[in-house]
C-alpha cells in the first residue's frame, strides 16, 4: 500500500547480497522445521522498496512491479516489467509499463503502485492501486497488457474500485489488489485498510467477481455494478473474504485454491509494527474462489512458516514447475519474531515451498 511504504521507508526495499545457494529455488524445499528455514535466499532487486513481484502468466522469467521515480516521497510510482535471473537471484528492470503521470479515462493517473496480473477473454488484464485527481484515495484501477509487448492502453485503462467511501466517520481504501482466473472467471481482491480520523484502525480483504461488458473497451466490471465503479467497502457487491488480513496473492494448485496474507488484528496495521505475529506470514486453503471470510477457515499450520514479519509474500513458479515465495522480509526487535527465523537476510528474499504439505 502506499502509504504504508512510506511508514516503512523507500530504501528499505534496496536488497542485500545475493546468496550461494540460488539452486534451492528451483528444487523441491528441503527437510525443514519450517518453510524457508534452510532454503531461503536474499534476492538483488533495482529500485527503491519494489518489493511487490506479481509473477506475469505464461512466463517465469518475468515480473510486474512497483518503481519510484527519484526515490523520494510522494508520488510518481509507476509500473514496471522486470526479469528474474533464477541462477542469480536477482530482478533487473525491462521497460515501463504503466507511466505516470497520465490521462485514463475521467482522471490523471498519478501514481500506478502493486500491480497484479492474470490472464482473462485472450489478454493480460493487470490490477493496480492507484491515486490521482478525480481518483478517490487509494482505489484499484484496470488496464489490459499486450502480451506481446507488454504495453498498456491508456483509453482503456480506468477506476474498477473506488476507495474512500465515507461512512459514519469512517473511510476505506482500495489497495493492494489481486486478479485470479478460475474455471473461465475471473475474480478481483483487494484490501481494504479502514481509516478514522485520518488513523489506520483495521484491515480486511474484500472480493468481487468480475463480468466483461459485451462490447466497447470490454472493460471489467463487479458483477452488478452495470458498468460501473463500485465503492471499496459496498456491502452488496463485494464481499469480506479474509477477516484481519493484508491478502498478498492468490493461485490454484491441483483442487485447491491458496492464497497467501499477513496477519493483521487488533493495532497490527502495518509491517512494521513491533507486536508478536503482526504480519507473519499466513496461508489459506479454499475449495472456492468468493465467499464470506472464505480464508479465514483452513489455514496452515503457523509452526511450519517462519515467524517473521513479512509484506507482499507471493506465489512463484520457478523454471522447473517448483511453488516458490517471494516477498519483503522486515526485521523487528521483540524476540517473538526470532522463533523462527529464515536462512535469509532482511530484504526481498524467496524459498521453495509445498503448499500442501503445510496443511498436514
Amino acid at each position: 500500500m502506499f502509504t504504508r511504504a512510506l511508514a516503512l521507508g523507500l530504501a528499505s526495499g534496496l536488497a542485500l547480497a545475493t546468496a550461494s545457494f540460488a539452486e534451492d529455488l528451483t528444487r523441491p524445499p528441503p527437510k525443514e522445521a519450517f518453510a524457508g528455514q534452510k532454503s531461503a535466499t536474499s534476492i538483488t532487486t533495482p529500485g527503491c522498496n519494489d518489493s511487490s513481484f506479481a509473477q506475469v502468466p505464461g512466463h517465469n522469467d518475468l515480473f510486474l512491479t512497483r518503481f519510484h521515480k527519484g526515490c523520494k516521497p510522494g508520488g510518481d510510482w509507476t509500473v514496471v516489467l522486470d526479469h528474474f535471473d533464477w541462477t542469480a537471484n536477482a530482478f533487473t528492470t525491462v521497460k515501463t509499463v504503466i507511466a505516470t503521470p497520465q490521462q485514463i479515462e475521467g482522471a490523471t493517473l498519478n501514481s500506478a503502485y502493486d500491480p497484479y496480473p492474470a490472464n482473462y477473454g485472450g489478454e493480460i488484464w493487470v490490477a493496480f492501486e492507484c491515486s490521482g485527481a478525480n481518483i478517490a484515495g487509494a482505489s484499484t484501477c484496470l488496464a489490459p497488457m499486450n502480451p506481446q509487448n507488454f504495453t498498456t492502453d491508456p483509453s482503456r485503462t480506468y477506476v474498477a474500485i473506488s476507495g474512500n467511501r465515507n461512512a459514519p466517520g469512517n473511510q476505506y481504501s482500495a489497495s493492494d489488489p489481486k486478479l485470479f482466473s478460475y474455471e473461465g472467471r475471473i475474480f478481483l481482491y483487494w484490501t481494504t485498510v479502514v481509516m478514522n480520523n485520518g488513523k489506520w484502525v483495521g484491515i480486511a480483504t474484500r472480493g468481487a467477481e468480475l463480468v466483461q461488458e459485451p462490447g466497447g473497451q470490454r472493460r471489467l466490471w463487479a458483477k452488478g455494478s452495470g458498468g460501473r465503479a463500485i465503492e471499496a467497502f459496498d456491502p452488496r457487491l463485494s464481499v469480506e473474504v479474509w477477516a484481519h488480513a493484508d491478502m498478498f496473492s492468490i493461485i490454484q494448485a491441483g483442487p485447491k485454491i491458496y492464497a497467501t496474507a499477513g496477519n493483521a488484528e487488533g493495532a497490527c496495521v502495518s509491517p512494521s509494527k513491533d507486536l508478536p505475529g503482526c504480519f507473519q506470514l499466513t496461508i489459506a486453503e479454499s475449495d472456492v474462489p468468493i465467499g464470506q471470510d472464505i480464508f479465514n477457515r483452513d489455514q496452515a499450520n503457523g509452526n511450519k512458516l517462519p515467524t517473521v514479519g513479512q509484506e507482499y509474500a507471493r506465489f512463484a513458479e520457478a523454471p522447473s514447475g517448483q511453488l516458490v515465495i517471494i516477498g519483503h522480509f522486515v526485521p523487528h526487535a521483540h524476540p517473538w519474531f526470532q522463533q523462527r527465523p529464515m536462512s535469509a537476510s532482511a530484504g526481498v528474499a524467496a524459498f521453495p515451498v509445498d503448499v500442501g504439505a503445510l496443511f498436514r
